[in-house]
């Protein structure tokens, strides 16, 4: 079963490191009450307010400081079962089958989930291109780039050599 999410995208990780660059608010969940995952903190969503996207949803944290916390170790903090974009089955979040692509991170409930998707991207829907954050469907044969464990699809070959120039420019979320 193909499942659309929107905003996420995957590449096989280890470990994951941010910059001090917040990611870009979502616009609907300005003044929305939410749940900071690491301190369980109410945060009142701001355009400022530090985001995350993980699983198709977005998580809002206190602080920078926070983010940087949870992407430490996001399954520590992940507390609702994780769904699989390619079978659509619930699972428990597991840094063997984590995933980042285009800044989302995405768990498989396999690996091979996972090189389904990275056969058919188009699975996930739609992500933002890192270079002009246009929303667009992924699809097999997209221009695409590896950044630090990433991988990051693009509109356009023109925005794939722009990213490729100043990767660290455009990149929110570092696997190690």
């Amino acid at each position: 079963m193909k499942l659309w999410m929107p905003l996420a995208a995957a590449t096989f990780a280890l470990g994951l490191t941010a910059t001090f660059a917040p990611i870009a608010f979502a616009a609907d969940d300005i003044g929305k009450s939410k749940v900071d995952p690491v301190t369980q903190k109410t945060v009142t969503v701001a355009k400022e307010t530090p985001m995350l996207v993980v699983g198709g949803n977005k998580l809002y944290f206190v602080d920078a400081k926070n983010r940087e916390t949870f992407l430490k170790n996001p399954e520590s903090f992940l507390k609702t079962p994780q769904v699989c974009p390619v079978k659509g089955s619930p699972g428990r979040a597991n840094k063997a089958n984590r995933a980042v692509v285009n800044d989302q991170i995405v768990y498989f409930c396999c690996t091979n989930c996972a090189m389904e998707f990275s056969k058919d991207p188009g699975i996930l829907g739609k992500v933002k291109d890192p270079v002009t954050g246009n929303e667009f469907s992924l699809a097999a044969g997209l221009a695409s780039a590896s950044f630090k464990g990433s991988t990051y699809y693009f509109e356009n070959d023109t925005n794939k050599a722009a990213f490729e120039k100043e990767p660290a420019k455009y990149a929110k979320v570092i696997l190690q």
